[in-house]
C-alpha cells in the first residue's frame, strides 16, 4: 500500500493507493471516503482565502527642473603640501595618508600622559613621513612639546615651545604649550 500526502490551499490530504490484499473492502471504502471528505475541505478552504488585492499602478510624479551643480575648481591650501606622492594605483590616496596621520597623532596623544618618550618616538617618526607642511604639523609640535616637558627636558621643550607660541600664538594649542614650558 501507497500512502501519499500533499498541501492542498493549506490543508493536509493524505490518500493511499494499491491494494492490500489483508484490507476489509468497507476498510478502503471508508479510507476512499475520507479523502474525498478532505480533498472537499481543502477546496472549500481555499475558497474561503482571498484573492490577492490588485495593487494600483504606481503614480508618476512630476520632478522639477534641478539646475546643474557647477564645477568648482580647488584651490591648494597655501603652505600645505600633499602628504604622499604618487607612484600609480598602489599608491596610498591622500585620504589614507591623512587617516593615517590622524591615527599616529591619537596614537601620541594617548601615550603622552604615562609614556612621554614612547609619544615623542611616534611625533618625530610622523614628522619624517609627512613633513612640516602637513595638514596636522601645528599639532604634532605642540604635542612635541608637551612630551618634551614630561620627559623633563626642560631647555628644548622650552625652545621649541617659544618658537610654538610665536608661529602661532592664536593656536587652540597655545595655551596648553605656554602652561607646559611655564611650570
Amino acid at each position: 500500500m501507497v500512502v501519499a500526502l500533499a498541501v492542498i490551499g493549506g490543508a493536509v490530504v493524505w490518500a493511499t493507493s494499491g491494494g492490500d490484499t489483508a484490507r476489509e473492502p468497507d476498510e478502503t471504502a471508508a479510507d476512499t471516503a475520507s479523502v474525498t471528505a478532505i480533498e472537499e475541505s481543502a477546496a472549500e478552504t481555499e475558497a474561503e482565502i482571498p484573492a490577492e488585492p490588485e495593487i494600483a499602478p504606481e503614480a508618476e510624479v512630476a520632478v522639477p527642473d534641478v539646475p546643474a551643480v557647477p564645477e568648482l575648481e580647488v584651490q591648494p591650501v597655501p603652505g600645505a603640501r600633499p602628504t604622499t606622492t604618487r607612484r600609480g594605483d598602489d599608491a596610498p590616496s591622500d585620504e589614507d595618508a591623512l587617516a593615517a596621520e590622524m591615527r599616529e597623532l591619537a596614537e601620541a596623544r594617548r601615550a603622552l600622559a604615562s609614556e612621554p618618550a614612547r609619544a615623542l618616538a611616534i611625533l618625530e617618526r610622523g614628522r619624517r613621513e609627512h613633513g612640516p607642511r602637513s595638514l596636522f604639523a601645528e599639532e604634532r609640535e605642540a604635542l612635541t612639546v608637551l612630551a618634551l616637558a614630561a620627559l623633563e627636558r626642560d631647555p628644548e621643550a622650552q625652545r621649541r615651545g617659544e618658537r610654538f607660541l610665536a608661529a602661532h600664538p592664536e593656536s587652540p594649542h597655545a595655551e596648553r604649550v605656554r602652561r607646559s614650558i611655564e611650570e
